[in-house]
């Protein structure tokens, strides 16, 4: 994941926060999972945790340190007929956009 990915993550963090269930938050970990973002350890250790919020902002801490899909991978699943989140998705990727252009 690129620096200017890991900053749309950190800048939207609350966007995530505040809309993705606990479902939600199950799912995509599953998800990143099985597409090889995650390893064993990392899914164990974000499924553990009680709090849906914890989940979320763990994932956001490890995702950058994931590799170069990571970003793309976590936008995969948001717009999947499972979750239906596009508008998140939608949101990293403008933020992405308009962050780009800053630069």
């Amino acid at each position: 994941m690129s620096k200017l990915q890991e900053n749309v993550l950190q800048e939207c963090k609350d966007d995530l926060l505040d809309n993705l269930s606990d479902y939600d938050i199950l799912y995509l970990i599953d998800f990143l999972w099985k597409e090889s973002v995650l390893n064993d350890t990392l899914k164990e250790r974000l499924v553990k945790h009680k709090m849906r919020r914890t989940k979320v902002r763990e994932l956001v801490e490890f995702l950058p340190k994931r590799g170069v899909i990571a970003f793309d991978k976590l936008c995969e699943a948001l717009v999947c007929k499972d979750l239906k989140k596009d508008y998140i998705a939608e949101k990293l990727r403008n933020t992405e956009e308009r962050l780009l252009a800053l630069k």
